[in-house]
């Protein structure tokens, strides 16, 4: 599921499965956050905004996606565009 999401954007720095059903994965394209670590409740604000493609997030961009009943947060240093989301949005594994 990892790399169909990579084939869609180029942007793609991290991406996490919460809770972890898969790996996290990570491209080669280095975060601009300068933190690594985590809260819960961060990832759960990002699920339930109205907003939850490209939500500003410590100076990356978080989206949120539900891909065959897997919470996948997405981390980009740059918005995606609605191509890409409508992309990712899409992917069936």
């Amino acid at each position: 599921m990892a790399i169909d999401i990579v084939k869609n954007s180029n942007k793609v720095c991290k991406i996490y499965f919460i809770p972890p059903g898969f790996p996290s994965y990570w491209t080669s394209i280095e975060s601009n956050r300068g933190v690594t670590g985590w809260n819960y409740d961060d990832f759960e604000t990002i699920k339930n905004s109205q907003d939850n493609r490209n939500y500003e997030y410590e100076g990356v961009f978080i989206s949120y996606f539900e891909i065959c009943n897997e919470h996948v947060f997405i981390e980009h240093n740059e918005q995606l565009s609605k191509n890409e989301i409508d992309n990712i949005s899409s992917i069936v594994v």
